[in-house]
């Protein structure tokens, strides 16, 4: 069965052409600045839930513990790979953005991420919410309002681990 998205009809062209009004598709070649814009941003938790279903068994937003998580992990990662020069100049931007500045934003300017388990966001804002008022690690409430366009999500998949690894 295909799980319908919100308000009942099915993630079709039509959905995705009223999420570009809101943020214009970006391409992955051209992203070296405003990688926010990257993100599909301003889907209330009502179209996100459905979505996470419709993307299969196990999808789901980070919690607040696994977002820190993820953060410090890339602070680790961007210390351990910034010292190298020698990636190949051919090397597709999203992987050679994800080497270089790591599971980006997490706190790059630009994007706040809902979380699952709270109605805050996490993150630094784009210029206009006044980014340098708040830590961006600490989840905040945000004017929904306001802020549509800047506030996504970023998806996690739980992986089941057999009893028995083969």
């Amino acid at each position: 069965m295909v799980e319908l998205g919100p308000q009942g009809e099915l993630y079709t062209d039509t959905w995705y052409r009223k999420l570009l009004e809101i943020n214009p598709r970006r391409a992955w070649c051209k992203c070296e600045q405003n990688q926010w814009e990257l993100f599909m941003t301003g889907l209330e938790d009502r179209a996100i839930e459905p979505f996470l279903k419709y993307l299969g068994l196990g999808f789901r937003r980070p919690t607040e513990k696994e977002w820190r998580s993820l953060f410090q992990d890339c602070q680790e990662l961007k210390s351990v790979l910034s010292p190298r020069t020698d990636w190949p100049p051919s090397c597709a931007p999203p992987v050679s953005l994800w080497v270089k500045k790591g599971l980006f934003p997490l706190v790059e300017e630009g994007l706040l991420e809902t979380l699952s388990g709270t109605k805050g966001c996490i993150g630094k804002p784009f210029q206009e919410l006044l980014p340098n008022t708040w830590n961006p690690q600490d989840v905040r409430e945000v004017n929904w309002d306001v802020a549509r366009k800047f506030i996504g999500f970023r998806v996690v998949r739980e992986m089941r681990h057999e009893a028995n690894n083969r």
